[in-house]
């Protein structure tokens, strides 16, 4: 079932009409990449390395900048709308991230916890308050 719902014959088609249109220009992309890593191989390792060192460097300045990072944080109640860089707004990044999961995750489970209460056939009154809280909840 999940094979006649998401690869179609006009899917099929339509990718094999992209690939013939467009196989001469990667196989020729293709073959001069591979033609560069034959002729220059000492080369393309140097700048591998070289990129890869490069990206460790950013890296390292992101984590362990020289700036005093307790300067630059801010206060837990201050939200700034410019992204800041550096080590104090990746963290910052990351918790707001880890508090958006928490507030995904906290729904989720509300959610299921409303859909057993209303599947129920009789509710009792306690269950009908917390319903009500947490139904006006979202409108604060």
């Amino acid at each position: 079932m999940f094979r006649k719902i998401h690869f179609r014959l006009a899917d099929k088609r339509f990718l094999s009409e992209l690939n013939e249109a467009f196989s001469p220009l990667w196989n020729r992309c293709l073959a001069k990449v591979k033609s560069v890593m034959i002729h220059y191989p000492r080369s393309v390792f140097a700048i591998m390395i070289l990129s890869i060192g490069l990206s460790l460097l950013v890296l390292a300045r992101d984590f362990f900048g020289s700036e005093n990072k307790a300067v630059n944080a801010k206060p837990a109640g201050e939200i700034s709308g410019a992204m800041d860089l550096g080590a104090s707004g990746f963290y910052q990044g990351l918790e707001e991230i880890s508090g958006t999961a928490a507030k995904i995750k906290r729904n989720v489970e509300l959610n299921q916890k409303v859909d057993t209460l209303l599947n129920k056939k009789h509710l009792t009154a306690r269950d009908s308050l917390w319903l009500l809280h947490v139904l006006k909840a979202p409108e604060r």
